[in-house]
């Protein structure tokens, strides 16, 4: 196992002890399919503003365990782009928790933004990654 693998395992293993709901532990990637959840739901009640905030404190959990471990200097960059990013999707997370079903749309449509500038922001650190693990001619 390469270290960034290893790094990537220890990042999804690293919520090991999270919040349950309905019974099932919930880690990385379970976040993202709440999340998912979530979104495919027709209306925004209570219970959408409670998992936000679960998703909120998983992504916290995560940031938290990752910005603790220990990486190799050459990947100190993605290890801190990694906590970085999570713990914009615990601010974005948790402002959506706030919101209820009375919110302006343009709340939900600010955050919505927020979020996908937070899924590009990954998508170019995995790009540099793999860039990165490139062996040179």
């Amino acid at each position: 196992m390469d270290v960034t693998s290893d790094l990537r395992v220890r990042t999804r293993l690293s919520a090991a002890a999270m919040e349950t709901r309905k019974g099932k532990v919930l880690g990385p990637p379970d976040y993202d399919v709440l999340l998912t959840e979530i979104g495919s739901r027709q209306t925004w009640t209570a219970q959408e503003a409670t998992d936000m905030g679960t998703v909120a404190s998983l992504y916290g959990q995560a940031a938290n365990a990752l910005a603790e471990s220990r990486a190799p200097a050459e990947y100190l960059w993605y290890r801190d782009g990694l906590v970085h990013n999570y713990r914009e999707a615990v601010d974005i997370t948790t402002r959506y928790s706030y919101l209820t079903n009375s919110s302006y749309q343009s709340a939900f449509d600010a955050l919505n933004v927020r979020w996908v500038a937070r899924v590009r922001d990954i998508d170019q650190l995995e790009a540099r990654l793999k860039a990165q693990e490139r062996p040179s001619p």
